[in-house]
């Protein structure tokens, strides 16, 4: 799709600045045990693991493929709208953690940002599909829906079966936390359609010319 792109080497200063926890954190001995989601440890009322708890990995892979995804997708939400990004990286933070919390009672402790990964992903489908709808290009429309559609799909699957889709997660040593991820998908979602519901134009002004 055809865009204005903006200067790509500010978006990446600005994607690793928010980056650097996570860079930091495991070079300091003991922050990590300090700032990983411990749900009794919340109980207790160290609510800030609610927030801090994405930053922190089990190993070097874990942090690396996470902060991969990460400079992709933020570097890719960033074309369409920073503050959104912002916004996206910090409501999906926490209501991922309270979720958790609510809903998966036996996961006494979680690392990582996949759930905000997800969130950055469903925050670029929606931009791309917006897009798409406003330029006629019926291609990006649909690859942007299939795309929500398999997600969706695959992680209710692995809710459903209590294992990843892809990959042994008990040979690999991971445990698989596809609530983590849908709620972040969901929030990469709605988050920047409810700003477009109060904010007519765009994707629902064209809606409007058409019924009209």
């Amino acid at each position: 799709m055809s865009r204005n792109m903006k200067p790509i080497y500010k978006q990446f200063i600005a994607i690793l600045i928010l980056m650097l926890p996570a860079l930091i954190i495991p070079m300091i001995p003991g922050m990590s045990e300090l700032l990983q989601y411990d749900r009794l440890a919340i109980a207790d009322g160290e609510v800030w693991r609610l927030m801090t708890q994405h930053w922190c990995h089990w190993s070097m892979d874990h942090l690396f493929f996470d902060l991969f995804a990460f400079l992709i997708l933020g570097l890719w939400a960033m074309q369409y709208s920073v503050r959104d990004l912002i916004v996206n990286i910090f409501i999906s933070s926490l209501l991922i953690s309270a979720g958790m919390l609510l809903w998966q009672n036996d996961q006494q402790h979680i690392r990582g940002l996949s759930g905000i990964d997800c969130a950055l992903f469903a925050m670029v489908l929606f931009y791309v599909f917006k897009q798409a709808w406003l330029d006629d290009e019926y291609f990006w429309m649909t690859v942007s829906t299939l795309s929500m559609s398999a997600f969706i799909g695959k992680t209710i699957y692995e809710l459903t079966i209590g294992q990843t889709l892809f990959m042994d997660g008990q040979a690999a040593g991971v445990t698989p936390l596809p609530l983590c991820h849908l709620i972040g998908f969901c929030c990469g979602l709605v988050i920047p359609l409810f700003k477009y519901s109060y904010k007519p134009k765009g994707i629902l002004i064209k809606s409007i010319h058409t019924i009209a």
